[in-house]
């Protein structure tokens, strides 16, 4: 009598078992995690430029001007214009190759894309014609020493409104109204001659402590007319589009009284 034992389909079955242990899948990051990731060296950014034209215009330019004049304050004023240009055109180019892969272009990639094009003509509007038609070299190279801080808030104004571009954190809506009036607010009340905003500190604890108000009082009228949380959510990251307009307008308004409008420095006599 033989007796004979399947040892290939044996042999098999170790082999895909192997195969099977051997496969290394990837880990893909949610979109939480890659927003945060993404958003990190921008942050960075952001905090050096800052950093640095404070420190510039405000305690390196008094004691470098003998040595470097207004050297200093040219290197901060380019630097956050080119980096608002930079982050601009390849915001821009990401947000086309997204929408290259759908179908049909979406509300938000449509708004994205006219905004980040608004963007780029203000600056070239209001920078290149200020050089090329209205003014000569010497003009453009007053309102960049005269408003470095100006310029920062400006370009920053314009950078906020591209991250709201993005429609993903649902804010309150008492929160994005009045973070909108204190935006607008903060640019109109800019002092561009002595390039400071006096009073924004009382103003931003006002609305601060009117926003905890509000706050309670929306959440209070959500639940008594028992709203539901996908639609109060999908309704709050929808309103961002303030956000949007408020930082774009801030920003517009500012390029504009720093470039177009020009700033005398007479307040400020260290700087000219």
């Amino acid at each position: 009598m033989k007796v004979t034992i399947d040892v290939t389909g044996k042999k098999k079955d170790e082999r895909q078992d192997n195969e099977k242990q051997s496969v290394i899948y990837p880990v893909v990051k949610n979109e939480k995690e890659a927003s945060v990731s993404e958003g990190k060296p921008a942050a960075v950014i952001d905090s050096i430029l800052f950093l640095s034209t404070i420190l510039v215009a405000w305690i390196l330019h008094p004691i470098s001007k003998k040595i470097f004049g207004n050297f200093l304050l040219h290197i901060v004023g380019w630097g956050n214009l080119g980096y608002l240009v930079f982050s601009t055109i390849s915001n821009l180019f990401s947000r086309s190759l997204e929408s290259e892969d759908d179908s049909v272009l979406e509300a938000e990639d449509i708004v994205a894309i006219i905004t980040l094009l608004l963007h780029l003509f203000t600056f070239v509007f209001l920078v290149v014609n200020r050089f090329v038609v209205n003014g000569t070299i010497n003009k453009l190279s007053n309102a960049i020493v005269c408003n470095p801080l100006g310029i920062y808030f400006a370009s920053s104004n314009f950078l906020e409104a591209q991250k709201a571009l993005k429609f993903q954190k649902p804010y309150h809506i008492s929160y994005i109204i009045l973070k909108a009036i204190f935006i607008i607010g903060a640019a109109v009340s800019f002092d561009y001659d002595k390039d400071i905003n006096r009073g924004i500190l009382m103003r931003f604890f006002l609305l601060f402590f009117l926003g905890i108000i509000l706050f309670i009082v929306e959440d209070y009228v959500i639940s008594m007319f028992k709203i539901s949380k996908e639609k109060i959510t999908s309704f709050r990251v929808f309103m961002n589009i303030i956000l949007v307009v408020a930082y774009t307008v801030a920003g517009y308004y500012m390029m504009n009284r720093i470039f177009l409008q020009e700033s005398v420095c007479s307040n400020f006599p260290n700087k000219v």
